[in-house]
């Protein structure tokens, strides 16, 4: 070999050596520079966190850092359970490359799989689209459970329940990850809520009653009263008014709680007061997301017309 050849030779063995030194330090510049402007600039910092995924397409953090530049996740309300929260393509695509990555921060598998729980709640429970909700639960599930071998913090423990016993329909598995929840904090309603239904949906209704009491004590919502009215009026003998006072009160506070308008109407209904019972029929129909009840309205609406 000539000496010309040697040294092109060791060139490049040098280069190749110190090129992925190269690469990560460029890509950790970029990472800080979009850091620094991202408040004020999102956009900008975007480009640079798309330039440090160019430089280091194995980093988790770049891949986080710039799906947060499209929105603002904290913005979101994931505790609504009412409708399906929009999220940018962008944001998931990003989210779900930095989860392969890696140093990807905790936030990341917390973010993405909160996405994931809203989106299977709203498939799965409330347009009860039972393959897509399904198919979100699997998703966020094991997500969920990475970022709460950091966090050890009730909401995530009480999202993981609930797709459990809401969409997956595992009242047994979901009854451990509220009872985590709670052992995390005593006060966390709920986890009271979600140990409330599980134990309906496995009709041990006395503990049910016990934990919509426990739930409705710590934070009084309107999907509470309609949990605790529906135990109430099976302890009864399912004999309205039982349940009746609790689903009024649910709609006190969510007047567009379509499981609480479609009991009223029922409890009147089957009181014979139908025109109580027609008014909650047609407040029902001006609600937009109606799913399951939308069969049920038009049987109603042949009894009472």
């Amino acid at each position: 070999m000539t000496k010309k050849k040697k040294y092109l030779l060791s060139f490049a063995i040098i280069i190749l050596l110190i090129m992925p030194t190269a690469i990560f330090f460029g890509g950790r510049y970029f990472l800080n520079q979009g850091k620094e402007i991202m408040e004020e600039d999102p956009e900008g910092a975007r480009r640079y966190f798309k330039t440090a995924t160019r430089l280091n397409p194995f980093s988790g953090k770049a891949y986080a850092m710039k799906a947060v530049t499209f929105y603002n996740h904290d913005e979101l309300d994931f505790s609504a359970d009412t409708g399906k929260v929009s999220v940018p393509e962008e944001v998931i695509q990003n989210y779900e490359k930095a989860i392969t990555g890696f140093n990807t921060p905790t936030r990341a598998y917390l973010n993405l799989g909160e996405i994931y729980y809203n989106y299977s709640a709203y498939y799965g429970y409330i347009r009860k689209q039972e393959e897509e909700g399904v198919g979100y639960a699997q998703k966020a599930i094991p997500i969920l459970r990475k970022a709460a071998d950091e966090y050890s913090d009730s909401w995530i423990y009480y999202m993981i329940g609930y797709l459990k016993v809401f969409v997956l329909e595992e009242p047994e598995e979901a009854i451990s990850y509220f009872e985590k929840g709670k052992g995390v904090d005593s006060d966390h309603p709920r986890s009271y809520y979600g140990l409330a239904y599980a134990h309906t949906a496995l009709e041990n209704w006395e503990e049910a009653l016990h934990y919509y009491d426990e739930s409705i004590q710590r934070e009084p919502t309107s999907r509470a009263y309609v949990g605790r009215g529906f135990v109430i009026w099976t302890l009864s003998g399912k004999e309205a008014p039982a349940g009746l006072a609790d689903y009024e009160k649910a709609l006190e506070l969510n007047p567009n709680n379509i499981t609480a308008l479609h009991n009223v109407m029922l409890s009147y209904y089957d009181l014979g007061v139908e025109a109580n019972a027609k008014h909650y029929l047609e407040r029902l129909k001006r609600v937009d997301e109606i799913g399951v009840y939308e069969e049920k309205i038009k049987e109603y609406e042949k009894l009472l017309n």
